[in-house]
């Protein structure tokens, strides 16, 4: 995946792990996937048996949980 930079080049979005997201996002690992299966969190991108994020995924979805007034607490 590529994001555009603020000089219009093209990067690469980096990929975050289960672990990385959970450290961002505070949330323990059952109530991430419970939250994915209900479709209020973003779907991971899948890599062989593992699953990433792309950290623009994550970052709109902080940015959204903001805009809603969302604080300390994901529902």
């Amino acid at each position: 995946m590529l994001i555009e930079s603020s000089n219009n080049q093209k990067i690469p979005d980096p990929l975050l792990s289960l672990p990385e997201v959970l450290s961002i996002v505070g949330v323990a690992p059952s109530t991430w996937w419970a939250g994915i299966a209900a479709g209020k969190f973003p779907p991971p991108v899948k890599c062989g048996r593992r699953s990433f994020w792309p950290q623009s995924a994550i970052a709109e979805f902080i940015e959204s949980l903001k805009s809603a007034g969302v604080s300390n607490e994901l529902k």
